[in-house]
């Protein structure tokens, strides 16, 4: 009569049940973890080498907003500003003039699909913007991490710093054109209450 290794009976428990089973197939358990193993050695090995370049970026706000309210402190427009510089770095003319300087994606480039090597890039950078959390549920953004993932790990930091660079240049170059249209119209306002 034919024993059932999965039957319920009282003097055998399921763990001394499983315990026979491994040690009659031992050699086989073995054979199959040492088979995964290698494969998984192999898979590992045989992975190329990817670095990310990781940029924190702090967005400063140098007056008090309780003091002057600018056009600046209005709700969104901080996330906004960043929105539009995002757009400009992943344009393409900004992600060419990248890609021919830190000489990116040459197997693409040699292959002359220079759309690939955009759209590659762009997966490649990553931006998260970051934040305290507000009351209302809605984070505020008073940071953002810019990241970038390549082969090669001088490349990867200096076209990280180079994209944090360009972020800050044109946060700056907006923040000013803010600021003159700002003392313009206090100009105007101070001119009309003389």
């Amino acid at each position: 009569m034919a024993r059932d290794l999965l039957a319920s009976t009282a003097e055998d428990s399921l763990a001394l049940r499983v315990l026979d089973i491994l040690r009659r197939r031992r050699l086989l358990a073995v054979g199959t973890f040492a088979a995964l193993l290698a494969a998984t050695i192999s898979f590992a090995i045989y992975l190329p080498d990817l670095y990310r370049g990781q940029a924190l970026v702090l967005i400063e706000r140098p007056v008090d907003e309780t003091i002057v309210r600018s056009a600046e402190s209005a709700p969104g427009e901080l996330e906004s500003r960043l929105h539009i510089i995002k757009q400009e770095i992943l344009s393409r003319d900004r992600l060419l003039a990248l890609i021919t300087r830190f000489n990116l994606y040459p197997k693409q480039l040699k292959s002359g699909s220079i759309d690939d090597a955009l759209n590659q890039m762009r997966s490649d950078v990553e931006v998260n913007p970051s934040g305290p959390e507000q009351v209302s549920g809605k984070t505020k953004t008073v940071s953002f991490t810019l990241n970038y993932t390549g082969d090669s790990a001088k490349t990867v930091a200096d076209v990280t710093n180079a994209i944090a660079a360009f972020y800050v240049q044109q946060n700056d170059s907006i923040r000013s054109q803010s600021a003159i249209s700002t003392s313009q119209f206090l100009g105007e306002q101070l001119a009309q209450a003389k």
